[in-house]
C-alpha cells in the first residue's frame, strides 16, 4: 500500500511538471511584420522603437542585421556573406505586436527585442545566420601625442542646462548623437570612454577598442564631417583630425578577436 501511495505521489508529480512545462508561456512574437521597398527618392533614415514594435524608413538590411544581433557596427567585416543587395537596397520596416501584448513587450529587455526582430528577418527574409568570433582588422582607441583634452566631470555637476532626454531630467551619464547634413556630433556629460566607442565604431566602419586606459567620467563633445561627404565643404574635420584636436584621442589600426555574424542564407522579401 505504502508503494502504491508512493507511485501515485510521483506520478502527480510528474503531471505537475508537464502541466508546468505545457502552461509556460511562449516568447512573444511580432503579430504584424510589414516590409517593403523604400522610395526611390527617400532621403535620410530613420529607426525607432514604437509603443508596440519598432519603425525604420528607407533602412538597409545591413543596418537592420545590426539591430537584431546588437552589433556596434554591420560596415565593416562583423557581418559575413551578405550579397551585395543587402547593401544597397534601402527598406521600410514595421514590426508591431498584437495589441493585448503591448504591455508585455514594453517590459521586455533589448537583448528579447532583438530576438523579436531575428524572428521576423527570418520568416521576412529567410535569414539563417550564426555567430562565430574572427580576428579582424580593429582600430585601438588611445590617448593621442600631448595627452587627453577630456574635462573630468565634476560629480556635484547636476547639470541644469544640460543634454535633456525626454522623461528624463538633465544628469550625468547622458549622451546625445546628432547628424545634421554635412555635421555630425556627439556631447556626453558626466560620461565614461565607454560610451564613445560604439560611436566611434559607427563612425569609423570598424570595431574599436577602448586601450586609453582612462577610467574617469568626463564631459565632451566631439563635431566631424561623416564621410558620406565626399568633397571639402564640410563646417568640422574628419573624424580622425576631429578625435586628435578636440579631445586629444587617436585611432590606430590594430587587430583582435570581433563577434562576427555568419549569413548562411538570404533572400529577398515576398511582398506583404
Amino acid at each position: 500500500m505504502v508503494a502504491g501511495c508512493c507511485l501515485a505521489a510521483v506520478l502527480a508529480l510528474a503531471a505537475s511538471v508537464l502541466h508546468g512545462q505545457g502552461a509556460a508561456k511562449k516568447p512573444l512574437t511580432y503579430d504584424v511584420v510589414s516590409v517593403k521597398a523604400s522610395s526611390p527618392d527617400a532621403r535620410g533614415m530613420a529607426w525607432g522603437p514604437t509603443p508596440d514594435g519598432v519603425k525604420m524608413v528607407n533602412v538597409s538590411f545591413v543596418s537592420i542585421m545590426e539591430d537584431a544581433y546588437g552589433l556596434d557596427n554591420a560596415n565593416d567585416d562583423q557581418v559575413i556573406g551578405l550579397p551585395q543587395w543587402t547593401k544597397d537596397a534601402h527598406f521600410d520596416l514595421q514590426a508591431k505586436v498584437a495589441p493585448e501584448d503591448a504591455a508585455a513587450f514594453n517590459a521586455l529587455t533589448d537583448e528579447e527585442k532583438d530576438a523579436m526582430l531575428r524572428a521576423a528577418l527570418e520568416d521576412r527574409f529567410k535569414l539563417k545566420a550564426h555567430h562565430e568570433v574572427k580576428q579582424l582588422p580593429i582600430y585601438a582607441l588611445v590617448v593621442a601625442k600631448g595627452g587627453s583634452k577630456l574635462k573630468v566631470a565634476d560629480p556635484a555637476d547636476t547639470y541644469p542646462n544640460g543634454i535633456k532626454m525626454k522623461d528624463h531630467e538633465s544628469g550625468a551619464g547622458m549622451m546625445e548623437t546628432r547628424m545634421m547634413g554635412k555635421l555630425s556630433s556627439a556631447a556626453f556629460q558626466g560620461c565614461m570612454i565607454d560610451r564613445l566607442v560604439p560611436v566611434l565604431t559607427g563612425a569609423a566602419g570598424r570595431t574599436v577598442v577602448d586601450k586609453t586606459g582612462l577610467t574617469g567620467k568626463y564631459d565632451f563633445k566631439i563635431e566631424w564631417t561623416p564621410d558620406w561627404v565626399k568633397d571639402d565643404s564640410g563646417t568640422a574635420p574628419r573624424l580622425f583630425t576631429a578625435l586628435q584636436e578636440q579631445l586629444g584621442l587617436k585611432l590606430e589600426p590594430d587587430k583582435g578577436p570581433v563577434d562576427s555574424v555568419v549569413v548562411d542564407h538570404v533572400e529577398k522579401p515576398s511582398a506583404n
